[in-house]
Formats: C-alpha cells, sequence, structure tokens
C-alpha cells in the first residue's frame, strides 16, 4: 500500500521449497503485518484460500553507522582501527555481509602487519561497487547488491571470477598458508593456460567456412558449438577442462568490442577515480564551492574525487573546482610548511 500505492494489483511467485517437504515460499509478500493481517493476504490469493502459514513474515529493526561515518575499507572514521562489517553498515542480506568482512578483515591484517590498506576497484568486483556505494549513498532502506548497480557489469561476469579475483588473493597472501589456497593457485594456473590455449585454437581452428573466432559472433553459435569444435584438442592437452572455461572463452570472443570499449572507459575514469582529497581539506571554507555540493563533501569527506563524483549533490562542474580548490589547498599547505620550517 504505501511503496506500490499507484499500482491496483500485485504479482506474488509461489515458489517451492525443497522437493521434500510440501512448503511453498510466498516470493513478493515482504511484510511484518499481525498475523491475522497475513492470513488475510494469503487465504486471498487464488489457490491460497484453505493455506496453512508456517512461518509468518516479520521484520527486525537495527541501529546503523551512517556512510560518512566509515571508510570504503570498512574503518570506522571516529575510531582508528576499529573496523565494521554487516548490518551495522546498513545492509540487508548475508552476501553482503560476508563480502564487508572480507574486505574488514583483510585490512585488519593489514593493519596488524604494519601494512597499508585495500580496497576493489568498482571495475573489479561486486565487493567493490558495494563498499563504495556504502560511503557515498545515503540508504533509504537496507542495501542489496544488485548487478544493475555496477556501471561495468559486463566485465563482472561469474564465469570470469577467478581471473578477477585469485591474482588479488595471491598478491595479498590470501592462498600462502592453508591446504585450500594452494589448491586455488594451481587450478588458477592450469585454467589461465587452458583459456590462453583455448583462444589460440578458436583463431586457427576452422568451423566450416569460417574460424570459429569469426563464427562465434553468430547469435546461434552456443557455448556447446564452442565446446564440441575444441574439446578434442583442449583435452588431449589438459585432460578434464572445467566447463567454465568454455563459457569464459564464449564471452570474452563474443563480447570483445564492447568489453575494450569498456576498458576504454575505465582507463578514462581511473585517473579521477584514484585523484586523492587530503584528509585536511577543509570544505567549509570553500566558498566558490556551491552551499549543496559543500555541503555533502563537509559530511561524507571523500577519500578520492571518484568517490566525490558519485555523491548526491556534487555535480561535474563542482568536481572541476574542487580539483583547481585541492591544488592550491596543497600549494598553500606546503608554502606554510616551509616557511614554519625557516
Amino acid at each position: 500500500m504505501v511503496r506500490f500505492a499507484e499500482r491496483d494489483q500485485h504479482g506474488v511467485y509461489l515458489e517451492p521449497e525443497s522437493h521434500e517437504s510440501d512448503w511453498v515460499y510466498c516470493n513478493g509478500i515482504s511484510t511484518s503485518l499481525p498475523d491475522d493481517v497475513q492470513d488475510t493476504i494469503v487465504h486471498s490469493m487464488p489457490g491460497c484460500e484453505h493455506a496453512k502459514i508456517l512461518q509468518y513474515g516479520y521484520a527486525v529493526e537495527y541501529d546503523m553507522v551512517r556512510p560518512h561515518q566509515i571508510y570504503v575499507t570498512g574503518q570506522s572514521r571516529l575510531v582508528e582501527g576499529f573496523y565494521l562489517a554487516g548490518q551495522i553498515n546498513g545492509t540487508s542480506g548475508y552476501e553482503e555481509a560476508a563480502a564487508q568482512g572480507l574486505v574488514a578483515g583483510i585490512n585488519a591484517a593489514l593493519r596488524a602487519r604494519g601494512g597499508g590498506e585495500f580496497s576493489f576497484d568498482r571495475s573489479q568486483a561486486y565487493i567493490g561497487v558495494l563498499m563504495d556505494d556504502l560511503v557515498t549513498k545515503t540508504p533509504r532502506e537496507p542495501y542489496r547488491m544488485f548487478t544493475s548497480r555496477a556501471e561495468y557489469r559486463l566485465m563482472l561476469r561469474s564465469d570470469n571470477a577467478p581471473d578477477r579475483l585469485t591474482p588479488i588473493a595471491m598478491e595479498l597472501g590470501l592462498l600462502d598458508h592453508h591446504e585450500i589456497g594452494l589448491l586455488r593457485k594451481k587450478r588458477f594456473a592450469a585454467r589461465s593456460a587452458a583459456i590462453e590455449f583455448g583462444r589460440s585454437l578458436m583463431n586457427s581452428t576452422m568451423d566450416g567456412s569460417k574460424t570459429i573466432a569469426d563464427r562465434i559472433h553468430e547469435s546461434e553459435y552456443s557455448v556447446e558449438h564452442l565446446k564440441h569444435a575444441i574439446q578434442t584438442q583442449m583435452e588431449a592437452k589438459f585432460g578434464d577442462v572445467h566447463p567454465e572455461v568454455y563459457q569464459t572463452l564464449h564471452a570474452q570472443k563474443r563480447y570483445e568490442p564492447y568489453i575494450e570499449r569498456q576498458k576504454i572507459e575505465i582507463r578514462r575514469h581511473n585517473e579521477i577515480e584514484h585523484k586523492p582529497i587530503p584528509e585536511w581539506i577543509e570544505y567549509e571554507l570553500m566558498d566558490s564551492l556551491r552551499n549543496e555540493a559543500r555541503t555533502a563533501l563537509s559530511k561524507y569527506r571523500p577519500s578520492t574525487f571518484g568517490q566525490a563524483s558519485r555523491l548526491e549533490g556534487v555535480t561535474p562542474a563542482d568536481l572541476t573546482l574542487l580539483s583547481v580548490l585541492v591544488k592550491r589547498a596543497r600549494l598553500s599547505r606546503r608554502e606554510t610548511e616551509a616557511a614554519n620550517s625557516e
């Protein structure tokens, strides 16, 4: 009634919970209304007139830190060395909490070892999108990670997750000290070799009058077609090849022009994305900035110009002016420090 007041109907999907039980989940009823009201709602649906509710809907209320109170590493801005992860940061669901726990745990370990900080880029992982959103956007309801939130989702496919994330895990040393980690490194090396060999086969192997690399752009040429064409040669060299290898080869080649376009876009944005903003900057003194931009920057205190660009109330024009003002502030600070040292 509140969220969809303009509609005269609402769809609900009845989803079986299991092959072993007759429980059915009503997907689409998100409610914490009283039990008798929930009974009325369910019994009003065709086919559910005599349904028995085994578990009523409910709501959990909890306090949270606001986006301007944490860094993208999960560290509290107020308490140095104190890391927060999960619903306290305004998220919903278990996957979001696990992702934050990974980031907070990595940074806590780095700090304990005297190392630096780590964060994912938005173009590297959905975790990067999640953490960046948590420190730049004002939540109106518990945050969920949707693919639509990622501007580079063509790069963030499930089939290429090992290629994106395993090198990062190796660089951080996350795979060095346990059996599963060592096994993952071994499998990643085998996967990388298979993908490289698969690419060469696609460029050299003919399928009819065209190479596989050319045929793969045809809409009807599926992953199964690709697998059938090169599986014998792949397995002769590597033995059993994981099905995701063929999915990655197919996706990378089919969407190659679009992937290259996104890579160019990422490179273009990287300069501003990672350009740091000093913590000591006093936005309140920047009178030439619009009030709305100055208020947003003062509240959230972004660490980079990329984060600043995603704040509500900050326009591209504000960002250009901010770059000039930060440059002037740096120069003034250096001059003051030089004068004081004399």
